[in-house]
C-alpha cells in the first residue's frame, strides 16, 4: 500500500511538470467518459429502470388485432375489457382507462379544463401504489347510476383546493355534475402507458367508468386494458390463455369478429412503453462507446509520445535496479489518475448534458425527465475511468518496458518502430469509427431532413389551435342539436374576427400524437359490396371550416357546409387513399359508404353518400396512416373537439379573443392547449430530431478527436526525422516534394482506417434501418459525402506538420540531431 501511495505521489508530481500536456489528457477523456455517463443516464432511466409500481414485471397491457384489418393497437372495447377482467387464473387484477378533458366548475376558483381518466373500479390499485389520502375506486362505484366519485393527482389537490387534508369526502363539480372526492394519489405519481395508449402520463383525476360494459358495441375500442399477472403463471402461459380468449371471443361473437379476425397480445408494460424508442437509444449507448474508444486512442497516442522522450529517464531507473513491474507500475498508476480525473471532469459534462436534455425537446421519450446523473451512472463512470485508465497505462508501459537497458543507452532510437507501427495501428481505428459515426450521423440527418419536407396533405403555417369540451350536464349527448348548435355559433364567432381566415374544429388533430380512430366501414362499388369488418379506416368527426383552415387539398366534389346536418341526408368527405381502394379509376361522388355515426349517445351505422375526396392529412410526417373518412359534426355531435384557425394574428391576440367568445356563449367553459399547429409538428419530429442530435454530436467529437490524432502522429513522425528531412533537402528535395511525401504518408495511414470504417458503417446502417425515413441503410451519397469530409480532415491534419517539415532550414535540422 505504501509503495502504491508513493507512485501515486509520483505520479501527481509528474502532472505538475506538465500541465498543458495532462490538462489535454483529462480533456480528452471527459469528453469519452461524459459522453458515455451521459448517454447512460438516458438508457438507464428509459429502458434499465424499473417502473415505479410494486412488481412491474407482472405488469402488462392488451392488445387487440383486427387480423383481416391489419390493425393493431393497444385499445380495446368495454365489452373486451370486461371479458379479459373475467379470464381465470390469469390476474390478480386488471383494468382499464380512457382519457379525455374535462371541466372543473365548482367555486373553488374559475372554471379549469383538465385532463381526466376514466377508469374500471380499482385500475389504480393495479400499479400497486397507494393513495396518499382515501382510498381507490370500489366495484360498487363502477356500475351504472352509483354516484359519481373521483381521486384526485397530487399536483390538482395542492393547485386548486390549497392541499386541504381534509378533502376526501367533500363534493365538488365536474363537468356540472357532483363527485365526491374518494381518494388523492402520491405526489409524483404518473401512468407509464404505450405511446399509441393517447394517456398522458400526469393526468388530474380519475373518475369511474360507470359500468355498462357488456352492452357497449365491441368496434367501440377507447379503452386501454392493463392486467397484473399472478405469481403463479409466468407471461407465456399467459399470453397462451389470452390467445384462447381471443378464439373463444371470434366463435362467440361471429357478427363482430367473422370477418375481420381477432387476435389478442400480452405485452409486459415495460416493453410496450419502451418498445419505440428502444433501437435508438440502443444505437446511441453502442455509439458513444466508439467516442470512447477513439478518446483512449487518442490519449494512449499522447501517452507514446511522451514515453518516447521519456525512455532515457526509464532506461537509467533500469539501469539502476528498476524492476519491469515497478516501472509498469508507476506508469499505470499514473494513467488511471488522469483517467480518474477525465471521469471527474466528465461527470460534470454528463450533467450538464442532461440539465438541457429537456430544451432539446425530444418528443415521447417515456420517463425522460427522471434521467439524472445519480449513484448508478456514477459507477459506470468510475469504471470507465479505471478500465479506460489501466488499459491507457499498459500500452505504454508495455513498450517502455521492452526496451534493452544496454542498447538504448547506446541509442535513444530503440524501439521506435514498434511504437509507431501502435501509433497508427491506433489512429486507423479511430478514423474507421469515426467514419462509422460519420455515416450513422449522416444516414439520420437525411432521413430527418426527408421527414421535415414530406408533403403532409395540409399546412401548418400560420395556424392556431385550441382544445374544448363541453360540460356534460350543459350539453348532453341526449341533445345533438345543442352540441351542433354550440360549435356552429362559436366557428362564425371565430370567424367574424379581423385578421382570421378560417376556423374549424376536428375530433382528432393530425400530428398530436394520438393513435388513429380506426373503426369498420362498408362500400358499395358496381363490382361488389364489401361488408363491414372487412375493411376500416380512420375517422374524424370534422365541422365546415376545419378543412380549409388546414388548407386541405380538394381534389374533387365539395367540403362541408353547414346544412350537412341531421335534417339532410347523411354526407362524407373521403381522402384520396380510400376513394382509390374503393373505387379505383372511377369517381368516388355519389358513391354510398356505410360509417359509424354517434347521434343521441348511440353509435349507429349509416349509409352515407360521398361529396368530396381530399388529399390524404397525415397523422404523422413518418407515416402515411389509413385511409379516412371525415364525417360532418352537425350529422355525428360530439363534445370534446380541436380547433384550427388560420389567422395572420399573434397567438396572445387570438387567445384572449377566443376566450371572450368563448365566455359570451357559455360563461363557465373552459379552454385548453392554445397552441401553434407548426408546435405540433416539432413535436412529431422531436424523437427523430433528439436521436439525429445526439448522433450527430458523437460523430463531430469523433471527427475532432480523429483529426487530432492524425495530426499527433504526423507531427510525431516529422519531429523524429527532422534529420533525414534536412538532408534530402540538403542533397537538393523541393520543398514542395517534401511536403507532398508527408501529405502521402499522412493518407496512407488513414486509407486502411476509411476501409474499416465503411465496412462497420455499413454493419451499423443495418440497426439504424429502423429509424430511416427516404434513404437507404446503404445510401452512397451519405457513404461517399462522409468519406470525403474525413478524408479533407485528415488532409488538413497532415497539411499542417507537412508544411512545417517543407519549411525546414537544412542546416539547421542537421546541426540539431
Amino acid at each position: 500500500m505504501e509503495s502504491i501511495l508513493h507512485d501515486v505521489r509520483l505520479a501527481l508530481r509528474s502532472w505538475l511538470k506538465r500541465p498543458g500536456f495532462n490538462s489535454l489528457v483529462v480533456l480528452t477523456l471527459a469528453l469519452g467518459i461524459g459522453a458515455n455517463a451521459a448517454v447512460f443516464s438516458v438508457v438507464d432511466a428509459v429502458l434499465l429502470r424499473p417502473l415505479p409500481y410494486r412488481d412491474p414485471g407482472k405488469l402488462a397491457v392488451l392488445r387487440t388485432e383486427l387480423v383481416e384489418t391489419g390493425d393493431l393497437a393497444s385499445k380495446s372495447s368495454p365489452p373486451e375489457v370486461a371479458d379479459f377482467r373475467a379470464l381465470d387464473g390469469v390476474f390478480d387484477s386488471a383494468g382499464a382507462i380512457w382519457v379525455r378533458p374535462a371541466a372543473l366548475t365548482d367555486d373553488r376558483s374559475e372554471p379549469e379544463e383538465i385532463e381526466m381518466g376514466f377508469v374500471t373500479a380499482g385500475f389504480l390499485s393495479i400499479f400497486g401504489v397507494d393513495p396518499l389520502l382515501g382510498r381507490d375506486i370500489l366495484s360498487e362505484e363502477d356500475v351504472p347510476n352509483a354516484p359519481a366519485v373521483a381521486v384526485l393527482s397530487h399536483g390538482l389537490w395542492e393547485r386548486r383546493y390549497g392541499a386541504d387534508p381534509g378533502i376526501v369526502g367533500t363534493t365538488i363539480e365536474m363537468d356540472g355534475e357532483p363527485l365526491t372526492i374518494v381518494g388523492v394519489m402520491p405526489t409524483g405519481f404518473a401512468l407509464h402507458l404505450p405511446a399509441d395508449a393517447g394517456v398522458p402520463p400526469s393526468l388530474d383525476a380519475w373518475v369511474a367508468w360507470g359500468g355498462g360494459y357488456e352492452e357497449s358495441p365491441r368496434a367501440f375500442r377507447v379503452l386501454t386494458a392493463v392486467g397484473r399477472i399472478r405469481d403463479s403463471i409466468g407471461i407465456e402461459e399467459a399470453r397462451v390463455r389470452v390467445s384462447a380468449l381471443a378464439r373463444r371471443l371470434a366463435a362467440d361473437y361471429p357478427e363482430d369478429y367473422a370477418a375481420s379476425g381477432l387476435r389478442l397480445h400480452l405485452d409486459p408494460l415495460q416493453t410496450s412503453l419502451t418498445a419505440p424508442i428502444r433501437p435508438a437509444l440502443l444505437v446511441l449507448w453502442t455509439t458513444v462507446g466508439f467516442v470512447l474508444f477513439i478518446a483512449c486512442a487518442n490519449v494512449a497516442n499522447l501517452l507514446l509520445v511522451r514515453a518516447t522522450s521519456m525512455e532515457h529517464e526509464v532506461l537509467v531507473r533500469r539501469a539502476l535496479g528498476a524492476s519491469r513491474s515497478r516501472l509498469l507500475r508507476q506508469i499505470v498508476v499514473e494513467s488511471v489518475l488522469l483517467s480518474l480525473a477525465g471521469g471527474v471532469a466528465g461527470a460534470l459534462l454528463a450533467e450538464w448534458t442532461v440539465s438541457i436534455l429537456p430544451l432539446l425537446s425530444p418528443g415521447d421519450i417515456p420517463r425522460l425527465a427522471e434521467t439524472s446523473v445519480d449513484g448508478r451512472v456514477l459507477a459506470l463512470l468510475t469504471a470507465a475511468s479505471i478500465v479506460s485508465g489501466i488499459g491507457i497505462g499498459l500500452v505504454s508501459a508495455f513498450h517502455l518496458s521492452r526496451t534493452g537497458s544496454s542498447l538504448a543507452l547506446r541509442s535513444r532510437g530503440a524501439g521506435e518502430s514498434g511504437q509507431n507501427r501502435l501509433r497508427r495501428l491506433l489512429v486507423a481505428g479511430e478514423i474507421a469509427l469515426s467514419l462509422v459515426l460519420l455515416a450513422g450521423g449522416g444516414l439520420l440527418l437525411r432521413s430527418f431532413h426527408a421527414l421535415s419536407r414530406v408533403e403532409l396533405g395540409y399546412e401548418t403555417d400560420r395556424v392556431a389551435t385550441f382544445k374544448v369540451s363541453l360540460i356534460d350536464s350543459a350539453y348532453p349527448y341526449s341533445g345533438p342539436s345543442k352540441i351542433a348548435l354550440f360549435y356552429r355559433e362559436l366557428t362564425f364567432a371565430i370567424d367574424e374576427l379581423a385578421g382570421v381566415d378560417s376556423a374549424g374544429a376536428s375530433t382528432d388533430l393530425p400530428l398530436d400524437g394520438a393513435s388513429s380512430g380506426l373503426a369498420p366501414y362498408a362500400y358499395e362499388s358496381d363490382r361488389e359490396l364489401v361488408e363491414w369488418d372487412r375493411v376500416s379506416a380512420d375517422y374524424r368527426t370534422v365541422t365546415p371550416g376545419w378543412l380549409e383552415a388546414l388548407d386541405a387539398r380538394l381534389l374533387e366534389g365539395r367540403l362541408f357546409e353547414w346544412t350537412d346536418d341531421l335534417d339532410h341526408p347523411n354526407v362524407v368527405v373521403v381522402d384520396d387513399l380510400l376513394a382509390k381502394t374503393a373505387w379505383p379509376g372511377e369517381s368516388a361522388l355519389g358513391k354510398r359508404l356505410q360509417v359509424v355515426t354517434f347521434v343521441g349517445g348511440e353509435f349507429r351505422r349509416t349509409w352515407s353518400e360521398v361529396v368530396g375526396v381530399v388529399a390524404h392529412v397525415r397523422q404523422h410526417p413518418g407515416a402515411p396512416g389509413e385511409e379516412q373518412i371525415f364525417v360532418p359534426h352537425p350529422q355525428s355531435p360530439m363534445r370534446t373537439m380541436t380547433f384550427a384557425i388560420k389567422s395572420e394574428l399573434s397567438l396572445e391576440t387570438l387567445s384572449s379573443a377566443i376566450r371572450e367568445k368563448v365566455r359570451t356563449l357559455e360563461a363557465s367553459q373552459p379552454i385548453h392547449s392554445i397552441r401553434p399547429m407548426n408546435d405540433y409538428r416539432a413535436s412529431a419530429l422531436a424523437t427523430h430530431r433528439f436521436t439525429m442530435g445526439m448522433m450527430g454530436s458523437f460523430a463531430l467529437v469523433a471527427l475532432a478527436l480523429a483529426s487530432l490524432g492524425v495530426y499527433g502522429v504526423m507531427g510525431f513522425t516529422v519531429s523524429r526525422r527532422t534529420r533525414e528531412i534536412g538532408l534530402r533537402m540538403a542533397l537538393g528535395a523541393a520543398p514542395r516534394r517534401i511536403l507532398l511525401d508527408v501529405l502521402r504518408d499522412g493518407l496512407l495511414l488513414v486509407g486502411p482506417g476509411l476501409s474499416l470504417g465503411i465496412v462497420g458503417a455499413l454493419f451499423l446502417a443495418r440497426f439504424l434501418s429502423s429509424l430511416l425515413f427516404g434513404v437507404t441503410a446503404s445510401d452512397p451519397l451519405t457513404f461517399v459525402t462522409v468519406a470525403g469530409v474525413l478524408l479533407a480532415v485528415a488532409a488538413i491534419a497532415c497539411y499542417v506538420p507537412g508544411r512545417r517539415a517543407s519549411a525546414l532550414n537544412p542546416l539547421a535540422a542537421l546541426r540539431e540531431e
